[in-house]
């Protein structure tokens, strides 16, 4: 068993690694946005909107304590008719190079209209990537994880390779139609909850990371015994 001492080192480095990763390219393979903090983690819709997202403190897939965020759209024209949320801070960056194939996240409708979302990615040069099938959320439906595989070829649009490595705005939509802009979502009168969105990575990212805190775990024991 490594020392106690060691553990925590590497695990602080590891930190250090990531944020410095995080900074250059955001996206970083098994993050997760899970509103346990109480904000909204950059997920917004914009300025203007009557009806912004909000955290729930309670009522999660995990339970009474459990915070998820709520997404309304009023169904009439105007701002806060659509149900959209963008997100761009932590889920821009180079999906390539992270090794994130898809995301996950659990999604609950609170209303008496069916949902269909997809995710659309803004990125490369004024260019983007949707869904082409969207995840279908039935009206009044339980907590259920969906997946949205990025896989180019699960998505239409513009380039994947050019956006794919350069995501600038990563949005969560509701459109039956395909589409590649947010501003072409039909209004809608819905409620959705969304929690643990999560970037999952390929297999071969998932054996580096194990490798690489194994490396520093071991590095670190040398040193303690040194």
């Amino acid at each position: 068993m490594y020392p106690v001492h060691s553990v925590a080192v590497a695990v602080c480095a590891l930190s250090i690694v990531f944020t410095f990763g995080s900074a250059i390219a955001a996206i970083a393979p098994g993050q997760s946005d899970d509103f346990q903090g109480g904000t909204t983690q950059g997920w917004s819709i914009g300025p203007n909107s009557s009806l912004p997202p909000d955290v729930i403190a309670s009522g999660g897939p995990g339970g009474s304590v459990d915070a998820y965020l709520r997404l309304q759209a009023s169904g009439f024209t105007g701002p806060g008719g659509k149900l959209v949320a963008f997100n761009a801070g932590s889920w821009v960056g180079d999906y390539l190079d992270a090794g994130v194939t898809a995301i996950t996240m659990q999604v609950r409708n609170y209303g008496t209209t069916d949902v269909a979302l997809r995710l659309i990615l803004e990125g490369g040069i004024v260019d983007a990537l949707a869904s082409l099938e969207a995840v279908n959320v039935p009206a009044g439906s339980d907590w259920t994880e969906v997946t949205f595989s990025l896989a180019a070829a699960a998505l239409g649009g513009g380039d994947f390779q050019s956006v794919m490595g350069s995501v600038t705005t990563l949005n969560l939509v509701h459109s039956p139609a395909f589409i590649t802009a947010r501003t072409q979502t039909p209004f809608v009168a819905a409620v959705i909850g969304v929690d643990n969105i999560t970037a999952v990575p390929e297999p071969q990212a998932l054996a580096l990371t194990a490798v690489g805190i194994g490396a520093l775990l071991l590095r670190f024991a040398r040193r303690r015994h040194c």
